[in-house]
């Protein structure tokens, strides 16, 4: 039986493997920051390109000069909220053909060249975007919750307790909320790892996998979830120091600032596969310890 050293170790060696897959997943991101971004720094470079606001604006933020533009740029600005809205959307499902291609190839380890990728989204695209968009469902319903209990801490809470009451309520309430999120994630992550292992085109059935197994493997799950997230802590930890040490100016000195935040999105990513690879090691290991033993009965027979 594997320990939860043996995974990791297994995770970290199986991503390596498949580290060329890392550019599909940072270019994809590059793309969408442009598509997002181009538009608002079109407004900004028509309204400041000729100003001499353009290099004021480069030592600090000017409120006056934020509400100038909002009011000269109104009618172009509303339709930005549009834009983030649609190509969130459609980057959360290429997202899903990503994981689909990244699952298999961590499944299938001899097949990890790019054609193998790409037919593994094709392959799982419906399925994992049926998980995603029954996660998606819980997720609202999860910061409708939190809304919900902050309304009601705010309406009964503050008017007659104490700071130290109002603090422990909403630790609590935070605490609370990250933890559903938490078990959501890893529910969904769990399905989608189900769904391409038994290859089963039913998502509600991949979800009760999910939960049962879970259910069954608890600590395990849990602990290797919190070691892999803990990698997110520290990179972000990392990332504030060092940024803070960065100096804003000169200009040239923002493209430093500019590597290290790629840096850290590409270690995102890499984690990101970490915990996959290790969701795939633990639900196989676990899996056939349930099964072998029902094949021996069978044999018996």
């Amino acid at each position: 039986m594997l320990t939860i050293k043996d995974i990791l170790t297994q995770s970290i060696r199986l991503v390596y493997q498949n580290k060329k897959f890392i550019l599909i997943f940072w270019l994809t991101n590059i793309l969408f920051a442009a598509a997002i971004s181009l538009p608002l720094f079109a407004l900004v470079h028509d309204h400041i390109s000729h100003s001499t606001m353009n290099r004021e604006l480069l030592f600090g933020f000017d409120f006056v000069w934020f509400t100038q533009f909002m009011n000269i740029y109104q009618k172009s600005t509303d339709t930005i909220p549009i834009l983030l809205y649609a190509v969130t959307g459609i980057y959360i499902f290429i997202q899903q053909f990503y994981t689909g291609g990244l699952i298999a190839v961590f499944i299938n380890k001899k097949k990890n060249h790019h054609v193998d990728f790409f037919y593994g989204g094709v392959k799982y695209f419906i399925r994992f975007t049926k998980i995603a968009l029954i996660a998606m469902l819980f997720y609202f319903i999860a910061f409708s919750f939190n809304s919900v209990m902050n309304s009601l801490i705010v309406r009964f809470i503050i008017p007659g307790g104490s700071e130290l009451a109002l603090f422990l309520y909403q630790l609590g309430r935070y605490t609370l909320f990250l933890i559903i999120i938490c078990i959501i994630n890893i529910i969904s992550d769990y399905s989608k790892v189900a769904a391409a292992v038994n290859d089963s085109y039913k998502a509600i059935l991949s979800m009760i996998i999910s939960l049962k197994f879970l259910k069954e493997n608890f600590f395990k799950v849990i602990v290797l979830f919190l070691i892999v997230a803990s990698f997110v802590a520290i990179g972000g930890i990392i990332y504030n120091v060092i940024e803070n040490f960065v100096p804003k100016t000169p200009v040239y000195m923002l493209l430093l600032t500019f590597i290290i935040q790629q840096m850290l999105i590409i270690l995102r990513f890499l984690i990101r596969m970490i915990f996959y690879s290790t969701e795939i090691i633990l639900f196989n290991e676990l899996q056939a310890e349930i099964v072998s033993p029902v094949v021996e009965e069978l044999g018996g027979v």
